[in-house]
Parts: C-alpha cells; sequence; structure tokens
C-alpha cells in the first residue's frame, strides 16, 4: 500500500478508537499513529522512511526482503520495546504506536503478497484468502479506498463526543450526558437543555442552563443565578 493508505487507515482506527472506547484523541497521540503506521516499510529503501533510515532500511532489505520481520509479530515485539517508555508518560501514547505500526501491517495482508506475520515461518498471510478481492499496490482498488478512508476523517468529531455522547445528540435524551459530563469534566463548559417540572412547585422548567457540578447521578444547574439539582428520577428539585 502507499504512503497516504497506510496514514489514512492509520488515523482512521485511531479516531474510530475514541468514538468507541472514549479515549480523548490529541494530536500527539494522532502523530504517534501517522509515523508508527509508516515503520514496517522500514525494510524499503524506497520508501519514505526507508529513504529517511537508509542506513538500516538497505542491509534489512539485503537480508530478509520486504514484508517478512518488520511485517511480523518480531516487528511487533520489537516496537513495543522501543516505546516502552511511552507507557510512563501516558500508556495511550504506547497504545498509539502500537496500533499505528499494527496498522500498517493488517492493511498489507489485503495487498496480493500479503505478509510474513509468523516470521521466520514462509507461510504468508493474507486477508481475504480470495486472490481476487485482494489488492495489488497503486492500483484501481487501493486509489478508490484512499478516498473513502479519507471520507471517514468526518470520525473526528464523534472522536471528542464518543459514540455515547453522539448518540445522545441525537436523540436528545437523559441515557448518557452525566457519564460524557464525568468523562470531559475540567476540559469543556456545558449547557445542559433541560425540559422539566419543579418537584416542590409543579412548576415546568424549560430552557438552557450553564452545568456547574454532579450530585447524586445528576446535575447541579445554575438557574435564576441559584444552584439547583436536576436528576432522572427527579425530573427537577
Amino acid at each position: 500500500m502507499t504512503f497516504g493508505t497506510h496514514v489514512a487507515f492509520a488515523s482512521v482506527l485511531y479516531l474510530g478508537g475514541a468514538t468507541l472506547f472514549g479515549y480523548k484523541p490529541d494530536w500527539i497521540g494522532w502523530l504517534l499513529v501517522a509515523v508508527a503506521s509508516l515503520g514496517p516499510d522500514v525494510d524499503l529503501p524506497t520508501s519514505k522512511i526507508g529513504r529517511l533510515l537508509f542506513w538500516l532500511s538497505v542491509p534489512l532489505e539485503r537480508r530478509f526482503g520486504h514484508r517478512t520481520m518488520t511485517h511480523s509479530v518480531v516487528g511487533l515485539l520489537t516496537v513495543a520495546m522501543v516505546a516502552s517508555p511511552l507507557w510512563f508518560i501516558r500508556p495511550l501514547y504506547f497504545w498509539c504506536m502500537m496500533s499505528g505500526y499494527w496498522s500498517h501491517i493488517w492493511i498489507d495482508m489485503l495487498n496480493v503478497q500479503g505478509a510474513d506475520l509468523f516470521w521466520p515461518s514462509p507461510v504468508r498471510v493474507v486477508a481475504p484468502g480470495n486472490r481476487n478481492w485482494r489488492m495489488e499496490v497503486v492500483s484501481k482498488a487501493e486509489m478508490i479506498l484512499l478516498p473513502a478512508l479519507l471520507l471517514t476523517m468526518a470520525l473526528y468529531p464523534l472522536s471528542w463526543m464518543g459514540f455515547r455522547g453522539a448518540l445522545q445528540a441525537v436523540v436528545r435524551a437523559w441515557i448518557f450526558p452525566f457519564e460524557q459530563y464525568q468523562r470531559q469534566i475540567g476540559t469543556h463548559w456545558y449547557d445542559l437543555d433541560l425540559v422539566a417540572s419543579d418537584s416542590l412547585t409543579l412548576e415546568r422548567i424549560e430552557g438552557r442552563f450553564p452545568i456547574i457540578g454532579t450530585w447524586k447521578g445528576g446535575f447541579i444547574v445554575l438557574h435564576n443565578q441559584h444552584p439547583r439539582a436536576v436528576g432522572k428520577s427527579e425530573a427537577y428539585s
């Protein structure tokens, strides 16, 4: 696969992971994923990273060939050792390196030649098994895949909200906002769109109110410059 396809695929996995698992994406993590996604091609002197690290890529290709050691479990373990200090800085950054590197191997399995995932075993891993469904490098199929991956960069806003937050924004129900607020407290200001009734006066309350804290699984909002508790069982108290 080409440089652009590897970076785009790794980016999609990074943003998709943030959407599904709720971690907060940042530019450092995204950069680590993108750089790591180019790593396995260090065994190819004509690749972008191979030209940069020519002193390493030339002997690797001569000794092992392309898509062998660096595209295997051995390569993944080597990256894990090199990237291990990142675990003590922020574990997410360590996993960014690992997932970026793995994304390259994964999508190379879609290539006609596949990858030597279990090197030094000569068995090459391919997916899918039918050769007619796999892609050649810079083929028409890859040129279709690349724009499709780039379009999925629309995941970026979702990656900040998370899947549950995005669903909440659509259904506008009380299902997920408390968890979303707890996850991002201190990084954003939030308002609560509220339609409720006062549990004491039964007065209908409707509007948008700033959230200033949490209380018993609900929120504390400012209403008429006074803090009031809002919850699911007591719609407005």
